[in-house]
């Protein structure tokens, strides 16, 4: 039990990974600034959702996280302990995490076989994610996906192979992850499934590679984390949350955003379901083309663009081109993303869901509230 866990998260200067949410867990939403979790609990291998009446607001929260509670399915987290957490070795085949001990965190070994955190229980967690000074990951939810091990603070993680075994290692600090090799199993840090990470360059988080075949990134660095490219087969964008996005929301379902050209775009929200693009909104942004049919986001063109929620079905985002992408969410299911392109995206967590949607459908453009 933690009664305050300042910087909960796997920090480093720009990197953290706040939430691995993957399999049958869909995040159902990932806030930044400060959010109380109240609770988040799950049952046997899945979060089914994160509501707002008892669950304040899901996210990862930047600065200080009270982890009343992580309690998991076949293997529980006994405890978090506050103040920078340093967990020395969490070893997990078909048991549970003892406890998180406190004290700069650092996470020397975390095996998972069959490990998935059924819940993070938190009276109060005002920044739940990944800070900047020490890491700590505050959520780690997995289904059937092990998580080699977690390193903690300056952690260059020289190769993640996953065999059996996802994330072997994350590292922060400057967190080069120079490999991330996934076969068979599914990353609950970063890949799900069947798709391997060919690299996640971490100095201001640049992801060289990260290819995904049948399953999405479970979780991308935030604050600072440049993605040179994120190459997804079958895996789409769940959500895309960002703190700097005046946006005033994007459903789609059928169709996808061809391009989206602009220096600075703010998208408040991408939401899909049945709904097309309701709008593309943008603080002051042309967006030079935007075309709905079945095409999905050719390109996103933009100096600075941040987009708070971005939530695919079937839609490939084909590239993220940008200077400055702050990326808050990326939940995916089964829609590839061509390509993230970008010199600094802070992805605060792929998330993906299985199941899939249509694709970016946009048939009315309302105006920015």
């Amino acid at each position: 039990m933690a009664s305050a866990i300042p910087d909960i998260a796997l920090t480093d200067s720009v990197i953290s990974f706040s939430d691995l949410m993957d399999s049958v867990i869909p995040v159902s939403a990932l806030m930044d600034s400060v959010v109380p979790v109240s609770d988040l609990t799950d049952r046997v291998i899945l979060i089914r959702n994160l509501l707002d009446s008892v669950i304040p607001e899901i996210a990862l929260m930047d600065s200080v996280i009270p982890v009343n509670d992580l309690t998991d399915s076949l293997i529980p987290v006994s405890s978090l302990m506050d103040n920078v957490i340093p967990v020395s070795d969490l070893m997990d085949s078909v048991i549970q995490v003892s406890d998180l001990m406190d004290g700069v965190i650092q996470v020397s070994d975390l095996m998972d076989s069959a490990i998935p955190v059924s819940a993070l229980m938190d009276s109060v967690i005002p920044d739940i994610a990944l800070t900047d000074s020490v890491i700590s990951y505050s959520d780690l939810m997995d289904s059937v996906i092990p998580v080699s091990a977690l390193m903690d603070r300056a952690i260059p993680v020289s190769a993640l192979m996953d065999s059996v075994i996802p994330v072997s290692a994350l590292m922060v600090s400057v967190i080069p992850v120079s490999d991330l090799m996934d076969s068979v199993n599914p990353v609950s840090a970063l890949i799900d499934s069947v798709m391997p990470v060919s690299a996640l360059m971490v100095s201001v988080i640049p992801v060289s590679d990260l290819m995904d075949s049948v399953i999405p990134v479970s979780a991308l660095m935030d604050i600072g984390i440049p993605v040179s490219a994120l190459m997804d087969s079958e895996i789409l964008v769940s959500d895309l949350m960002d703190s700097v996005i005046p946006g005033t929301d994007l459903m789609d379902s059928v169709i996808a955003v061809s391009a989206l050209m602009d220096s600075v775009i703010p998208f408040s929200a991408l939401m899909d379901s049945v709904i097309p693009v309701c709008a593309l909104m943008d603080s002051g942004s042309p967006v030079s083309d935007l075309t709905d049919s079945v095409i999905p986001v050719s390109a996103l063109m933009d100096s600075v663009i941040p987009v708070i929620d971005l939530t695919d079905s079937v839609i490939p985002v084909s590239a993220l081109m940008d200077s400055a992408i702050p990326v808050r969410g990326l939940m995916d299911s089964v829609i590839p993303v061509g390509a993230l392109m970008d010199s600094v995206i802070p992805v605060s967590s792929l998330m993906d869901i299985p199941i899939q949607g249509i694709a970016l459908m946009d048939s009315a453009i309302l105006s920015v509230p």
